[in-house]
């Protein structure tokens, strides 16, 4: 069993974090995935249009929530891993309670009774990312 354990260690030990360089370019992707969140908007596209702004912005977040910082310490693995902690403990709330306050609200405004429905994929691995670097960088500049 020890040596299975030593072994699963050495394989974590390979995952590498991504290279400074990919968090400017996840800032710039950012960037771009707002700007064209607003087009579709205000522009109201649908369809392939829509999908693809909502895959370069979780693309651009994940790139910044996955690159190394300049200077990378234990500080800030510490910061990352309470972040990742705080998102996913969000996450699952959000998850299991925003639907049901959805309905209630729904009920609450329609008169038809409103059927229940779950939150979509992507909207639940946006705000995860979200939260992560909304803690993280809330985290960091505090200290």
């Amino acid at each position: 069993m020890k040596k299975i354990l030593e072994c699963e260690g050495r394989q974590l030990e390979k995952i590498k974090m991504l290279p400074y360089l990919y968090k400017k370019i996840g800032f710039v992707l950012l960037a771009v995935a707002l700007l064209g969140l607003f087009v579709v908007m205000f522009m109201e596209v649908h369809g392939m249009a829509k999908s693809i702004t909502w895959s370069v912005l979780l693309i651009a977040m994940l790139m910044i929530s996955a690159s190394r910082e300049k200077v990378e310490d234990e500080y800030t693995l510490s910061l990352r891993s309470k972040s990742y902690m705080m998102a996913f403990i969000a996450g699952v709330l959000y998850a299991v309670v925003q639907p049901y306050i959805n309905l209630g609200v729904a009920n609450a405004i329609n008169d038809a009774p409103a059927v229940y429905s779950e939150m979509p994929s992507y909207v639940i691995v946006w705000y995860m990312l979200f939260i992560q670097l909304g803690f993280y960088y809330l985290l960091r500049f505090i200290r």
